[in-house]
């Protein structure tokens, strides 16, 4: 969990692009590995509380009182 602890521009930009590869509208044709719609859900409902995830650090990362040195 320290990856977590101390996010990063590149590392918010990696989570948003993990995000945005799992929520793309495959076929599923395409993920004939995946024997059920529930999975490929649950991996739209991974990408969609992902890039959320990405927002809220972003948006909390601008509002951030700036620090006088």
């Amino acid at each position: 969990m320290n990856f977590f602890k101390n996010m990063t521009n590149s590392k918010l930009l990696l989570i948003g692009i993990i995000a945005a590869f799992l929520a793309f509208p495959f076929d599923l044709e395409f993920l004939r590995f995946m024997k059920s719609e529930n999975l490929f859900m649950g991996l739209r409902l991974i990408s969609f509380i992902l890039i959320y995830y990405v927002i809220i650090k972003v948006i909390e990362n601008k509002t951030k009182p700036k620090t006088k040195k």
